[in-house]
């Protein structure tokens, strides 16, 4: 084989890799997001992967080839709500110019109240108790991010709101 052809050959197994990959993290993607649609329905104890496996449309040992079992589904699915509500936070104290708590703080809660679906998932892991050592340390991530952008509100305000 020249080197050209060699080249080309390795172009097109490298544009093959990448799409196998794309199309990997949408799959997982599809049921993270079916994952949080019937988590948001139902309790923990109430949902099973046939049911994500139907809500996605895939097979349920499809779900099998990306997460060990539902428990770690269920860790992705709220740590991907709790993202969007870090993130509305953060767009929160920044808007807000003075760090004013109260107006924040109203808004978050009326935020969290229209998705009240991550708070129950939250509430499930503070009752349950049973995650493994690296799911715990997900969520404590998590819990800190949230917790530095309420520090970052407090510092925003001065030293009067400490």
């Amino acid at each position: 084989m020249n080197i050209p052809v060699m080249k080309e050959k390795a172009a097109k197994d490298k544009s093959f890799t990448l799409l196998k990959e794309r199309e990997r993290e949408a799959r997982r993607d599809i049921i993270i997001a079916s994952a949080e649609r019937v988590f948001s329905g139902k309790s923990f104890s109430q949902v099973s992967i046939r049911d994500i496996a139907r809500e996605a449309g895939i097979s349920h040992a499809l779900i099998y080839r990306y997460f060990p079992d539902q428990q770690a589904l269920f860790v992705e699915a709220f740590l991907r709500g709790a993202e969007k509500i870090v993130g509305f936070l953060h767009k929160l104290i920044d808007e807000d110019p003075e760090g004013n708590i109260d107006k924040v703080t109203e808004k978050f809660l009326k935020h969290m109240i229209e998705n009240d679906r991550y708070f129950r998932m939250m509430t499930h892991f503070m009752l349950d108790g049973t995650l493994n050592e690296e799911q715990i340390e997900r969520l404590n991530a998590m819990e800190r991010r949230m917790l530095s952008e309420l520090d970052r509100l407090f510092v925003k305000r001065g030293p009067e709101a400490r």
